[in-house]
C-alpha cells in the first residue's frame, strides 16, 4: 500500500500539478475534440495492413478518454493526432482523472505515465522495459511492477510512440503489440499516443480495443481565442485572415498559445513580418519568455534578492541543457527526472540546484 500511495502522489505532482496544470495549452482554455479512428484498429477476421486512415465519426462535446476504458478492464487504446494537437494533454487528462478513481477505490488501477522517447530496446519486451523506468523514475520496485501489470493494478499511460529514435520505432511497437497479445498482461490496461505521419509510416493496423484522433480546432476555436486576447492579438487575427498557411498553423492548440502569449503585450497594430510563420512565432514567444519579469526564490545557499539571469545567460543554459537532454533521449525537460547521472562531469558549468530554480519550463 505504500507504494502504492508513492506512486499515486508522485504521478500528481509530476505529470498533473507539474505538467497539466502548467502547460503551454492551458493559456487557450478550447475543448479539444475527439474523433473515432476504427482504420487503425486491426481486425481479427480482416487485413492487419493500413489501407487508409480516413476521418471517422466526431465524437460528442466533452468525450474524455476515461470514457473509453471504463466499459472493461485490460481495454487498449491509441490516441494519434498532429504534432501539438494535444495528445498529451488528453493523456494527462486521463491521469488526472485516474488518479482520482484510484484514491477513491482502493482496486482501481494506478496510472504509469512513461516516456517512450527513452525507449531503445528492452530485452523481455515491454514489461521489462515498463519495470525498469518504474524503478528508474519512481523508485518502485521491479519485482512489484511486475506483479501490478499481471493483477491489472496499472494503468499504462505511454506518451511519444513518434518519439521513438527511428532504429527502434518498430521494434518498440513491435513490442506493445506482443504485450497486448500476452495473456499475463490481459487485465493491465494501455493508453498510447503517436503523432499521424509516424503512424501512418507503420503501414499497419494495431491491436488495440478503440483509437481515436485528436481533432484540429475549428475556426470559431480560433476566433474565441483571437477574441479573448483583445486588440493586442488584432495583427495576428487580420494575418489568419489573409493567410491560408497561418491559419492552418493556429488549428493546435500548441501553436495557437505560442501565438496567443507571443502577441500578449506587443502594441495593438504591430505587424507579423513577412517570411516563416511558424518560426517568427516562436522566436517572438522566447523573446516574450526571456523577457518577462520573474520572481525568483531565495535559496539556500543565496539568501536575499536574486537578479533575473540576462536573455544570454539562459540562452546559454538552455542550450547546455537540451544537448544533456539529447544524450538522454530526452524531448521533454522535467526536474524530478534529472538526476547526477546526466551530467558530463563533476564541474557542471552552473550549479545544478540553480538551474531549476532559475529556468522557467513551459511544456
Amino acid at each position: 500500500m505504500a507504494a502504492r500511495h508513492h506512486l499515486i502522489e508522485l504521478t500528481d505532482r509530476l505529470w498533473v500539478r507539474g505538467a497539466l496544470h502548467h502547460s503551454l495549452q492551458t493559456v487557450v482554455r478550447l475543448e479539444v475534440g475527439l474523433g473515432d479512428q476504427p482504420d487503425a484498429v486491426k481486425d481479427p477476421y480482416g487485413t492487419g495492413q493500413l489501407q487508409d486512415l480516413a476521418d471517422g465519426q466526431r465524437l460528442p462535446a466533452g468525450t474524455r478518454l476515461r470514457s473509453m476504458l471504463d466499459e472493461r478492464s485490460g481495454s487498449r487504446l491509441l490516441v494519434i493526432g498532429e504534432p501539438g494537437s494535444g495528445k498529451t494533454t488528453h493523456l494527462l487528462d486521463l491521469a488526472e482523472d485516474q488518479l482520482a478513481k484510484a484514491r477513491a477505490d482502493e482496486t482501481a488501477p494506478v496510472p504509469l505515465v512513461l516516456l517512450l522517447s527513452t525507449w531503445a530496446g528492452a530485452p523481455g519486451g515491454l514489461a521489462a522495459w515498463v519495470c525498469a523506468e518504474a524503478r528508474q523514475r519512481y523508485t518502485i520496485d521491479a519485482t512489484d511492477m511486475m506483479t501490478w501489470l499481471q493483477a491489472g493494478q496499472v494503468l499504462l499511460l505511454l506518451d511519444g510512440l513518434d518519439e521513438v529514435a527511428d532504429r527502434w520505432r518498430e521494434a518498440c511497437l513491435a513490442d506493445v503489440e506482443a504485450f497486448c497479445a500476452d495473456t499475463r498482461f490481459s487485465s493491465c490496461g494501455l493508453v498510447i499516443t503517436c503523432r499521424t505521419r509516424e503512424f501512418r509510416a507503420f503501414d499497419r493496423k494495431v491491436p488495440v480495443t478503440r483509437a481515436v484522433r485528436v481533432l484540429p480546432l475549428s475556426d470559431d476555436q480560433v476566433q474565441q481565442a483571437f477574441a479573448s486576447g483583445g486588440p493586442s492579438l488584432t495583427a495576428l487575427r487580420e494575418a489568419a485572415m489573409q493567410d491560408r498557411v497561418l491559419a492552418e498553423l493556429l488549428t493546435t492548440p500548441l501553436m495557437l498559445g505560442v501565438a496567443v502569449l507571443a502577441f500578449a503585450r506587443l502594441e495593438p497594430g504591430a505587424r507579423l513580418p513577412a517570411g516563416d510563420h511558424r518560426q517568427l512565432l516562436f522566436g517572438l514567444y522566447v523573446r516574450r519568455m526571456l523577457d518577462r519579469v520573474r520572481a525568483l526564490r531565495d535559496s539556500a545557499d543565496q539568501p536575499g534578492p536574486t537578479r533575473p539571469p540576462k536573455p544570454g545567460e539562459t540562452y546559454y543554459h538552455l542550450v547546455w541543457l537540451a544537448r544533456l537532454m539529447t544524450r538522454q533521449g530526452q524531448t521533454i525537460f522535467y526536474p524530478d527526472l534529472l538526476t547526477p547521472a546526466w551530467l558530463p562531469d563533476r564541474s557542471p558549468p552552473w550549479p545544478l540546484t540553480r538551474c531549476c530554480a532559475s529556468l522557467d519550463v513551459v511544456m
